[in-house]
């Protein structure tokens, strides 16, 4: 198993397209995405439960994961803390970073067991 844990100042500086493609190289098709909300500037995402200035934007971590989700398996989504979110504007924001960045979650890893043993890939 490969794990491979990048700080929020990797993608600022390098951007989402070649994050996402070193992240491809390494764990191949159909692995588990890991998101961490707290990845997101507490100005976006105050609602967790350890804020830490220098974090990405929703667009940011929208475009990273909507880069990363059709290869991956699964994905699971952490430390949102709902009680720091009285009036719910930051379960929206995230729901929306969610809903667009993992909407095609799963299409190459479906479409890759939907292939019969020995097809070849356009």
């Amino acid at each position: 198993m490969v794990a491979r844990v990048l700080p929020a100042s990797h993608l600022l500086q390098q951007g989402h397209g070649p994050v996402a493609d070193d992240l491809r190289r390494v764990a191949g098709t159909g692995y588990w995405l890991h998101v961490d909300v707290d990845v997101l500037d507490p100005t976006v995402m105050p609602a967790v439960d350890s804020p830490d200035p220098g974090g990405i934007d929703a667009a940011q971590l929208t475009n990273l994961l909507a880069a990363l989700a059709p290869s991956a398996r699964g994905a699971s989504v952490t430390v949102f803390d709902p009680d720091l979110d009285p009036d719910g504007s930051r379960a929206r924001i995230l729901t929306d970073v969610i809903s667009d960045g993992l909407s095609a979650l799963g299409a190459d890893v479906t479409n890759e067991r939907a292939q019969p043993r020995g097809a070849a890939h356009a």
